[in-house]
């Protein structure tokens, strides 16, 4: 279209210009004489446009402007396009911006908490490793505590194994040789003789064999020994075949008494050995303690240190309430960085405060108030004791003529029938409470029998209401079925009347009971305020 716009009016020239031409004459076909272009476009512009090329030309404009107007809003909505994505990169850029600084700081604060406990790490190793070795030393301390106790145990039961089989020499003694025995005390005496004896190698439970030092040791024990070199004969009058059957049971007897006593020098070497290390377990668990106080102490210092590093916290401006002349300064060394719930809590403790003190006003309002009784009541009191203290001190002067300790006086004449009374008085009171307790037994057992009978009346009352009940549904039922029969109604009326005298003498009677009981009841009670009224 604009193409053919375009060459519409060259057309329109070019038919002019020819008919120009046509009008002049041949010079302008031959070219004699040439016209000027802004000449004839001139001249072409001066020609009158028709009605169509004017209709023409207006389309053309309206729809140049349209595409001009359809232009500009493609390149205003680009722009803003444009514009809304160059803002959303600028925002993107200043969080991405704030976040990395945020990691920046959170990683200088990493390092410096890294490097603090790497400072800290060799100590802190070194308190593990003590702890460590305490720990292990407790317990192989408590593992050999453990067998040691174990072993006693067993020392233990073997020697009262051994004391029985002693036990058992002294019985076959005694049933060897009688109480009526006339040679008892003298084989007695034989028998529980010591004498120096060669000692065997003896065996315990875990087939360890003595040694010939702990033999020399024993044989210094034989100092106590009877040292009688005569050589021991039996008794005068005594049957040989007795005696030396007692000799044999005096070997048997000191041959367990050796095994015992060695068996008691090994408990006594394990009760050593486990008060020693009880002792060294104490002592372990002392340094146990002491290690971890210690660690607890570095632990806290350590804390204490981690705790002095700045921390940096981001906060946005709406969070920002530190104001000065109603703008932020630009020092903000002096803020306070606090939680939304803490502030109101505070708030909220302003008021609890204000009223508590109020509430503290008033109490003291009271207090002074009745301090100020207080006071003149003291006053009064005093008052009332100097002139109660004058007036003894008078009579004390007048009776006695000086002053007497009336306390002393008291202790030093006790009066022996004031204590007979109140010995008296402690007997009667323990035998009325011995009667009240038996008329309170009383009283509730009437009370239960009472709680029966009502129970029983209770039960007779609803068995009337229900023979009444039965008795209407059978008159309905004779009425319904004998409707038609004769019957005397004076009869019927008769026999009715008499049911009816029948259960009022039933219910007079039980009320009659019932009465009764209460009197009863009455009567145990004035009875026990006669005794304590």
């Amino acid at each position: 279209d604009d193409k053919k716009a375009d060459e519409a009016p060259a057309d329109g020239s070019a038919a002019a210009a020819t008919a120009k031409g046509g009008k002049t004459g041949g010079p302008a076909k031959r070219g004699e004489n040439k016209v000027p272009e802004d000449t004839r476009v001139a001249a072409l512009n001066a020609i009158p446009l028709s009605h169509l090329e004017e209709l023409e030309k207006k389309m053309l404009h309206r729809q140049l402007d349209y595409e001009r107007s359809k232009l500009m809003q493609r390149q205003e909505d680009a722009i803003h396009t444009f514009d809304e994505a160059v803002a959303d990169l600028r925002r993107e850029k200043f969080r991405l911006e704030a976040d990395l600084k945020s990691a920046d700081m959170k990683r200088l604060v990493l390092y410096q908490e890294f490097m603090l406990l790497k400072e800290s790490e060799k100590r802190d190793n070194t308190l593990k490793q003590r702890l460590d070795s305490k720990l292990a030393e407790r317990t192989d301390i408590l593992a050999k505590i453990g067998e040691c106790q174990q072993k006693l145990e067993m020392k233990k039961e073997e020697v009262e194994k051994l004391m029985e089989k002693k036990k058992q020499i002294m019985a076959e003694f005694d049933h060897l040789v009688e109480d009526a025995n006339t040679f008892r005390e003298a084989l007695l005496k034989i028998f529980n003789r010591k004498i120096k004896r060669i000692k065997k190698k003896v065996k315990d439970n875990d087939d360890e064999e003595y040694d010939s030092e702990e033999e020399d040791e024993d044989e210094e024990d034989d100092e106590d020994f009877d040292d009688e070199e005569e050589e021991e004969v039996c008794p005068p009058g005594c049957d040989q075949a007795l005696y030396e059957k007692v000799c044999d049971l005096r070997e048997k007897r000191l041959d367990q008494e050796d095994v015992i006593n060695e068996f008691q020098k090994s408990i006594d070497a394990f009760k050593k050995e486990k008060d020693a290390l009880a002792k060294k377990q104490k002592t372990i668990e002392a340094s146990l303690k002491q290690i971890d106080k210690e660690i607890t102490e570095f632990q806290k210092e350590k804390q204490n240190k981690l705790n002095a590093i700045d921390v940096v916290i981001t906060l946005k401006m709406h969070q920002m309430e530190y104001l000065v002349d109603g703008k932020l300064p630009d020092d903000l060394g002096s803020g306070l960085v606090f939680s939304n719930s803490d502030l109101r809590r505070l708030k909220a403790r302003i008021k609890e405060l204000i009223q508590e003190k109020a509430q503290l006003k008033r109490k003291q309002k009271e207090l002074r108030r009745e301090h100020i009784q207080l006071h003149r009541d003291k006053k009064e009191k005093e008052l009332r004791i100097a002139e109660l203290e004058a007036r003894a001190y008078d009579v004390q002067m007048l009776k006695f003529g000086q002053l007497i300790d009336l306390d002393v006086l008291d202790r030093m004449g006790s009066n022996r029938g004031a204590e007979d009374l109140k010995e008296a008085l402690r007997k009667q009171e323990q035998q009325h409470a011995a009667e009240l307790a038996e008329w309170n037994r009383k009283i509730e057992n009437a009370q239960m029998e009472l709680t029966e009978l009502t129970k029983e009346n209770t039960a007779c009352l609803a068995a009337v209401a229900d023979l009444t009940h039965t008795q209407k549904q059978l008159e309905s039922v004779l009425n319904n079925t004998q409707g038609t029969l004769f019957h005397d109604p004076m009869q019927q009326r008769r026999r009715e009347i008499q049911e009816r005298d029948r259960l009022v003498q039933v219910v007079n009677k039980q009320a009659k009971d019932i009465e009764a009981l209460k009197s009863e009841i009455q009567v145990l009670r004035m009875k026990g305020g006669q005794v304590y009224g």
